[in-house]
């Protein structure tokens, strides 16, 4: 009995290190073994190299290595594509830090066991782990950033490809002929090129001729109901009831959550979104989804947690 206390308050003490690395920024936080979160940095992301990159994990790492000595594992959630597999990228669409042996290499700085995986696995994860939705069998979580991420929780596990890979699907295409909207990723009229928020943001800019307008200022514009703002938000809603849908279609997530810095301008698209979807599901006699926006601080956090986790256990 007194070793199974032993155990039992050790595995209680244990912490993990947690990232999610973004196009624009890289997050780190300390987690216990209850989910309880104990502390949170943001720094930028060095996009340059994964030399750059790396640097900054370390120096992270390293000072919170320090504040915290019960660090066993870590998580690592970073923006695709990537294989989990093998533990490396593979030339992510919003990093130039090419193929990178990312598990490897944190692997051996920080002594500690380290999980990847992608960024909307992970959020997803997150969610199905601590969140508004924990436990739903079925659930999709959708991140506007930087990039579009989507991960998908069906029959209660993370869905992976037939390789055993996350799937990009915000990279479909949704209109070929988009000669305007490019992505990252190569092809114009994709998902990620209408929804993004940095593309939004790039094509709200453009329309209102001042390249170097902020999102802030623009969310101030909408407040004010300026007509140029509130036609591209009428149309991003229009987009993103779109993707949901077809999301909904292929794989019957009933739970929709989204997430991402883009949400800070949600009072201006999501009603919209949810009328329109609305309207779809019902003319087709289908259920209509829950949307809400998550409530964790950061998903993918907790989820890189939680994955960390399954890496201790195994």
């Amino acid at each position: 009995m007194k070793v199974s206390t032993k155990r039992t308050m050790k595995a209680l003490l244990m912490q993990t290190l947690c990232f999610d690395i973004g196009g624009t920024k890289i997050q780190a936080a300390v987690i216990d073994a209850t989910g309880t979160l104990l502390n949170q940095k943001t720094v930028p992301t060095p996009t340059s190299s994964w030399n750059h990159g790396k640097a900054a994990l370390e120096i992270l790492a390293n000072d919170y290595l320090r504040l915290y000595p019960n660090i066993q594992s870590c998580g690592i959630a970073c923006a695709g594509p990537l294989d989990t597999q093998s533990g490396k990228l593979q030339n992510p669409t919003n990093l130039n830090w090419g193929h990178a042996p990312i598990q490897e290499e944190m692997s051996k700085l920080l002594n500690i066991p380290v999980a990847l995986e992608n960024d909307a696995a992970s959020a997803v994860m997150g969610e199905f782990k601590v969140g508004q939705f924990k436990g739903k069998q079925s659930l999709a979580m959708i991140a506007l950033g930087t990039g579009l991420g989507v991960g998908i929780i069906n029959n209660g596990k993370i869905f992976r490809t037939s390789q055993n890979q996350h799937p990009e699907i915000g990279h479909q295409i949704l209109n070929s002929q988009a000669l305007e909207t490019w992505c990252a990723c190569g092809n114009a009229g994709c998902a990620e090129g209408y929804i993004a928020g940095s593309h939004f943001l790039t094509k709200t800019r453009e329309l209102l001729f001042q390249p170097e307008i902020s999102m802030l200022d623009i969310l101030k514009m909408a407040s004010l109901q300026d007509p140029i703002v509130m036609k591209q938000f009428n149309l991003y809603s229009l987009h993103l009831a779109q993707f949901i849908y077809n999301l909904n279609l292929v794989f019957e997530s009933q739970n929709f959550v989204l997430a991402g810095g883009f949400t800070n301008a949600a009072s201006y698209f999501l009603d919209n979104t949810f009328s329109l979807l609305s309207k779809w599901c019902t003319e087709r006699k289908q259920p209509v989804p829950q949307i809400a926006l998550t409530t964790l601080s950061n998903p993918a956090l907790y989820g890189a947690w939680a994955l960390a986790q399954e890496t201790i256990t195994d």
